[in-house]
């Protein structure tokens, strides 16, 4: 995942190894170079050689030209109310010229969301950058916008915050892909900005781009129009991490396995279908001891052959089929031939092996990519069905710092089935220097902050959030408190990357001895875990959900409410926690020991809380 870290901000900061090829220009624009964030590309790859099968005929090669349609999708998202949880702090309607520059943009004064005009991103590279925005440090913000394309999928559009001190970068802590689920239509988007602490940022520089066309030889992609870009400071962040009813998700109806809307897996079994935790775990490049896995609590294992596959298999775990290395990044036809050939001998021949596949698995390391993953997505819907044509299992995604999720999901075609994302506080710090030239970094940026306020409220997205990765080496410590954050805020499934390869092992790691302990305790939490994730009622706290404070989810649970609690504090804390319409004396539980941990009074207690400290009560 490092690796895959370091080629996303490389390819997605700035495309600089490839000619711009632009579209036909229809009028002059202005330039300001100085503007241009300029961060050098750097791509690793980890493949192994493999051998390449005889296709079956049967199976047809050629790119699937018709757009899938598999049924009327009807998006009935409404954003997370910002104007009534926040305060607009900043406006750019674009109808007076602010603090914004354009770059190849061009006004557009027939196609507008409000007022005279709108701007339009034309051709690649097209570039909006609005500065001097004013901001406080330990505070959330929402930026919102809208946006309009003509026709799916579209241009990708990029976008990136600068923290600022005076006229210096002090970091770039976020830079999602913007996209939107529907054509001819203006849509909203919702994007978080959390401000750091300590860093002395007075404001930040907001800036969009047209990073380019997505790779789809049978469509023609549209281009992109902004409109009524608004900044809202966030007076309660609980509307952020999926506390607030989420918009509609579609769930997967498969013959061997479901995902229900809220990302729950469940696994047939003898006839029925069993509710199931995902702990997963990357190997490394070889085959060593995987026993040990399963020792530890690991049920599934991430496999790039079925050499791997037969492995995990033989020690009673699932596995998940990953297709990094048959060809789906470069559009190698041998490697789309051998996992057809591959998919066709596990069907037929080993049962064993064919029932215990999880899912299929696209760990996607660019945003433009599309005929190569339409070609295995399509194969997949044709191919992994039964005699009566229900598919037996999903398609995952794992696309993170990222909206765009819509463009391969949406009203015009539907490739994957699942969404992941990370779910650890990711350390940039001076592990990459190469890649991130001229900007001084002086903190880290908390990465889970953004994924899980992106997984529920993103317009038009119906995949939902399900397995969240812990990113080695930054899950070196505290990998407990790490995962129960993710907990709290949604996840149904945890996985872990890596052991070996281009990571220490398992075995180094401080969290490892008493790892097996922590996996019953999520065990316990299954049925917990299974409960909606937003609620009617909430927690307030005085330690507030920031970069060293406290998160808390809310779940309703066997007729008692409960909170799923991880702090983020290397010190030990004494929190004042405060909810509405609980009796005087009611008893406050652990989840886990079933002790008395303290009792209300006028709808609050106090709880003491150990550095990093993480569980569940309820009452």
């Amino acid at each position: 995942m490092l690796k895959n870290i370091i080629i996303i901000v490389g390819l997605f900061i700035f495309v600089g190894c490839k000619e711009v090829i632009k579209k036909e220009q229809t009028s002059q624009t202005t330039s300001s170079p100085n503007d241009t964030l300029q961060i050098a590309q750097s791509v690793q790859t980890e493949k192994e050689a493999s051998k390449i099968n005889v296709l079956d005929s049967t199976i047809d090669i050629n790119e699937t030209k018709n757009t899938i349609n598999e049924e009327n999708i009807t998006y009935d998202y409404v954003a997370p109310n910002s104007l009534n949880i926040a305060k607009e702090t900043f406006d750019s309607s674009f109808e007076k010229k602010k603090n914004y520059l354009l770059d190849g943009v061009e006004y557009d004064y027939m196609i507008k969301h409000s007022g005279k005009r709108s701007l339009h991103f034309g051709y690649d590279n097209d570039t909006l950058t609005i500065k001097h925005i004013p901001v406080q440090e330990g505070k959330w913000y929402i930026v919102s916008g809208y946006m309009y394309v003509k026709s799916l999928p579209a241009d990708v559009m990029r976008y990136y915050v600068e923290y600022m001190h005076g006229d210096d970068a002090i970091d770039i802590p976020n830079y999602p892909v913007v996209g939107i689920s529907k054509a001819k239509s203006w849509q909203e988007f919702v994007l978080p900005v959390y401000i750091k602490k300590d860093l002395g940022i007075d404001h930040i520089k907001l800036t969009f781009r047209d990073v380019g066309e997505m790779k789809a030889s049978s469509y023609a992609s549209s281009d992109v129009w902004l409109d009524d870009v608004t900044l809202h400071e966030v007076k309660d962040s609980s509307c952020l991490f999926g506390l607030t009813k989420p918009s509609q998700k579609r769930s997967f109806d498969g013959a061997l396995v479901k995902v229900d809307s809220s990302g729950n897996f469940s696994l047939k079994s003898d006839n029925n279908f069993k509710p199931f935790l995902p702990i997963i775990i990357y190997p490394g490049g070889k085959i060593e001891d995987w026993k040990k896995y399963k020792t530890k609590g690991f049920n599934t294992i991430m496999c790039t052959s079925l050499e791997e596959a037969r492995k995990a298999v033989s020690l009673g775990m699932h596995w998940i089929w990953s297709l990094y290395d048959y060809g789906i990044y470069d559009g190698d036809n041998n490697g789309y031939k051998r996992f057809v050939r591959e998919y066709q001998d596990i069907k037929e021949n080993e049962k064993e092996l064919f029932d215990n596949l999880l899912y299929f698995y696209w760990d996607n390391e660019t945003y433009l990519l599309f005929d190569t993953i339409k070609r295995f997505s399509d194969t997949i819907k044709r191919m992994d069905v039964n005699e009566n044509n229900m598919r037996y299992r999903p398609f995952m995604m794992q696309l993170d710092f990222s909206t765009a999720n819509s463009n391969y999901v949406n009203e015009s075609f539907s490739l994957v089935d699942l969404q992941s994302g990370y779910a650890n506080p990711m350390i940039f710090e001076a592990n990459d220097p190469q890649n991130y030239q001229g900007v001084n970094f002086k903190g880290n940026y908390d990465g889970e902050f953004a994924n899980f306020a992106l997984f529920d409220h993103i317009p038009g997205v119906k995949t939902p959030k399900t397995i969240f990765v812990v990113n080695s080496p930054f899950g070196d410590k505290h990998i407990e408190n790490t995962i129960f954050t993710a907990l709290a805020r949604g996840a149904k499934g945890v996985a872990y990357w890596k052991d070996g390869g281009s990571q220490p092992h398992v075995e180094t790691k401080s969290w490892w001895r008493d790892f097996g302990t922590f996996s019953e305790k999520l065990q316990q939490m299954l049925p917990l875990i299974r409960t909606s994730h937003w609620t009617s009622w909430k927690v307030d706290s005085s330690l507030k959900d920031d970069e060293d404070g406290l998160v808390i989810g809310t779940r309703d649970f066997e007729k008692r409410k409960c909170m799923i609690y991880a702090s983020r504090s290397n010190k030990e804390e004494v929190v004042h926690i405060s909810t509405e319409n609980v009796k005087d004396d009611q008893k406050i539980i652990d989840y886990f020991s079933h002790k008395v941990v303290g009792v209300w009074k006028e709808n609050a207690f106090d709880m003491h809380i150990p550095s990093r400290g993480y569980g569940v009560y309820c009452w």
